[in-house]
Order: structure tokens, then C-alpha cells, then sequence
């Protein structure tokens, strides 16, 4: 993709030229490609043969020492056979960006009781499906026991999202409930039932989790 304008333009507008990119931005087409992953970093631009990251830009004005000092910033270059989307380069951008840490809690002192055996591999929340990416998970702000979950299609696909594609602690939700970004119940277009879900391509989608 081109993310320059096609009209002529000055030297000064190609210098400043900039889209924003959160996350991830890839040039490829659909037997090759490279992306460009990143963490703090946003401003890229893109032309039909090359992928550029502005790091720093230290503008004179209205401060003529702005980011001035030592900078420490991260970004990957990530290539890959196919598309981006058989990649999973959207995948491997939240990997890059959110690593999985491991934090050890303390015993407490005031707990006598034999602690759970954990198994060797457990699985907190799994959503099935390549397209949909996970973005956050809370307790329902007037029902403390019912979960809240957000998600954005991230592939430019239609997708289905049954009940069963969402699992809490191994156990498959009974029912998914859509709701507006103030957790209020939105009525489910006609034609899906059995809490059955239709996503449209980029869309974001808010649910609340019901467990039998």
C-alpha cells in the first residue's frame, strides 16, 4: 500500500509525511513480505518498496531542546512467506508488544491450607478463531460475577463467534450477550440465535460471558 498522496507535493510535505501505525505495519504481497513491528513507536510511512519508522523528532519549536538526551526504544523486523494475514503478523505484533511475564506470589503467612496442585498447562480464557484478537477482560461494572469481554476483528474478515469459541477455565460459555461500550444489552440483529454472534470485518464487539 502507498500511504503517500499521489498529487505532487513539496520536499518540506514529503519530509513530514506520516500515517499512524499501532503496532505492527507490513509491506508484502501474497507470496512474500516484511513487517515492521513495534512498541512505543507509531509514525511510519509507506511507499510501494520501502517501510520507514520516524524514532525521534526533535522539533525546534517551540522548544529548541526537545528529545534532547538518551532514547531506549524496540522495534522488530519480522519477514515471512505469504501474506501478513497467513503470517499471523498480528499475532506475533501483540507477542512483541505484551510479553508474557511470570511473577511468583509470596506465601502468605496467614494461610495454612495445602495450596491447589496446578497442571502443567491451564488455560485461563481461550477464544477460538485466527481473525479476533482479545483486548480486554473485567468484571461487568453492576454484576460483579458476570465477565465483560472485548474484541476486534483484525484480519478485514466477516466472522461467527459462537458460545462454545469462548472458553473460561475449560469451561464453554452457555450464552453471549452484546452489549455497547456502557455494558448496556444490545439486541443481536435478526437471523442469530442461540447467542450466536456475526462480526463484521475491523469491528470492535463487547460481550458479556454467561457460564451454566
Amino acid at each position: 500500500a502507498n500511504a503517500h498522496p499521489t498529487r505532487p507535493i513539496s520536499p518540506e510535505d514529503q519530509a513530514k509525511w506520516e500515517v499512524p501505525a499501532l503496532g505492527w505495519v507490513d509491506l508484502s504481497d501474497a507470496d512474500y513480505g516484511v513487517s515492521l513491528l513495534t512498541t512505543h513507536k507509531y509514525g511510519v510511512d509507506v511507499t510501494p518498496n520501502q517501510l520507514r519508522l520516524s524514532l525521534l523528532r526533535s522539533p525546534r519549536y517551540p522548544n529548541p531542546h526537545a528529545d534532547r538526551g538518551n532514547h531506549y526504544f524496540t522495534y522488530a523486523i519480522y519477514p515471512h512467506a505469504g501474506s501478513w494475514q497467513t503470517a499471523h503478523t498480528v499475532r506475533q505484533a501483540a507477542a512483541f508488544r505484551q510479553p508474557m511475564q511470570a511473577i511468583a506470589l509470596p506465601d502468605s503467612p496467614s494461610n495454612h491450607q495445602q495450596p491447589k496442585p496446578l497442571t502443567p498447562c491451564q488455560t485461563l480464557l481461550k477464544l477460538a478463531g485466527d481473525t479476533l484478537v482479545l483486548m480486554a477482560v473485567k468484571r461487568a461494572e453492576d454484576e460483579p460475577d458476570t465477565l465483560v469481554l472485548r474484541c476486534h476483528e483484525a484480519y478485514g474478515q466477516r466472522a461467527i463467534l459462537e458460545p462454545r469459541d469462548v472458553e473460561w477455565m475449560g469451561t464453554p460459555a452457555s450464552h453471549l450477550q452484546s452489549t455497547d461500550l456502557l455494558e448496556e444489552t444490545v439486541n443481536p440483529p435478526s437471523g442469530e440465535n442461540g447467542g450466536s454472534r456475526a462480526i463484521a470485518p475491523w469491528q470492535i464487539c463487547t460481550f458479556t460471558l454467561i457460564q451454566t
